[in-house]
């Protein structure tokens, strides 16, 4: 009720088809609850997107970390294609394909799920660095720092804290 009459006071009209609620908790218990916006049910969401953000109920970010490494893996299978060994792009190329086409995927938000548990963030790492191995031609057994050193990239994990601060 308190919501319908703050939007009605301030001109605002609540997409009735677009709302949905959460009960963000940390219980794995289902909340039983029931809301309604102008004697319209509004339907509970356990994994709701908010600006391309995924959220989910206990905030563990799993969701969207899910949805932007399969994106992530996508584009980087793109950029498999560019990176023949007898014909495809130099090393310049693969880098600006990969920090202007791969990484924005992996970083969207970030600033909001940065507190997300290392495992989880773990599996965003793993797309980079299999990027840098494509932009330097490295092996599996390429240690990630020096593939850091020979790319010029950050870790993504130093680029979501210098977001966060900048926020």
């Amino acid at each position: 009720n308190n919501t319908s009459k703050w939007a009605d006071d301030w001109c605002v009209t609540i997409n009735s088809l677009k709302t949905v609620a959460t009960c963000f908790s940390l219980s794995n218990k289902s909340e039983k609850i029931q809301m309604k916006i102008k004697n319209r049910k509004v339907p509970m969401d356990d994994t709701p997107t908010y600006l391309g953000i995924k959220l989910d109920k206990r905030l563990t970010w799993n969701p969207q970390i899910h949805e932007m490494e399969k994106r992530a893996t996508n584009r980087l299978s793109l950029m498999k294609k560019l990176a023949g060994t007898k014909w495809g792009a130099n090393t310049k190329i693969l880098r600006q394909v990969y920090t202007g086409n791969v990484r924005p995927v992996m970083e969207y938000g970030s600033a909001a799920w940065a507190t997300a548990a290392p495992t989880n963030t773990a599996r965003l790492d793993k797309v980079q660095n299999a990027s840098m191995r494509l932009i330097t031609g490295g092996l599996k057994t390429t240690p990630v720092n020096t593939l850091q050193t020979a790319t010029g990239l950050l870790s993504l994990n130093t680029r979501r804290q210098e977001k966060v601060l900048i926020q």
